[in-house]
């Protein structure tokens, strides 16, 4: 598992977290927390969202609630993937990884 504090996204006063899994069902994972949540065991309705991978994308390798990439005063989640390929990308294809910026949580 991978684990990252954030921000407050959903209001409460408490802080969120992101964990994500290379191994959740069925292409990896990474589920959105607040704080407050908690206190026992967490589940998928416990979760503010859940973001899902790609198959073999080893989705999510890193996870990091990085500075305000758009400019909307909130900090933005990246997570990577380097197993993932852009087929829309131009660069060789030998070259894998992407890194998905969640904006706007």
């Amino acid at each position: 598992f991978r684990v990252a504090m954030g921000p407050d996204l959903d209001g409460d006063g408490a802080d969120a977290f992101v964990c994500g899994s290379e191994n959740a069902d069925p292409d990896g994972a990474a589920w959105l927390f607040a704080s407050s949540a908690l206190g026992g065991t967490l589940t998928d309705a416990d979760a503010i969202g859940r973001l899902d991978g790609e198959a073999d994308a080893r989705f999510p390798y890193a996870l990091d609630f990085s500075g305000d990439v758009d400019g909307d005063g909130r900090r933005d989640l990246a997570v990577s993937a380097y197993g993932a390929f852009d087929t829309r990308s131009e660069v060789d294809d030998d070259v894998n990884g992407l890194v998905y910026l969640m904006t706007d949580l």
